[in-house]
């Protein structure tokens, strides 16, 4: 199916109506991805945009507001999920904090060493 659709001589990406197989395929990867991100903590906006950008041909104005509100549901509903959560076990830590001290030293001297570039 086309990605674009021409008229008077300027080309836009095409709508989801009616969707393609191609839009289903991308639907699936983004959730898996978007799974895999909301379990490990980080955000994914890179990937979902790459991903959109250059699997789904989408441009970088459209792709990164997608993924900011695909970033934004997943946040939410992680958010949701950890107030059930909190309900449910009051004296449970939000925060690991033994996970904090591991990785935010290594962030802290990668930002250091990539910032002097």
């Amino acid at each position: 199916m086309r990605r674009y659709v021409c008229k008077l001589q300027t080309c836009v990406h095409r709508g989801l109506n009616p969707i393609a197989f191609e839009d289903i395929v991308i639907f699936v990867i983004v959730g898996l991805m978007s799974l895999v991100a909301s379990s490990s903590g980080i955000g994914g906006g890179a990937v979902y945009s790459t991903l959109l950008m250059f699997v789904d041909n989408y441009p970088a104005q459209h792709a990164f507001p997608l993924s900011n509100f695909i970033i934004f549901v997943c946040s939410s509903s992680s958010y949701i999920m950890g107030l059930i959560d909190k309900s449910k076990n009051p004296d449970k830590l939000w925060i690991n904090y033994n996970i904090v001290l591991l990785f935010c030293p290594i962030m802290l001297i990668g930002s250091k060493i990539g910032g002097n570039n």
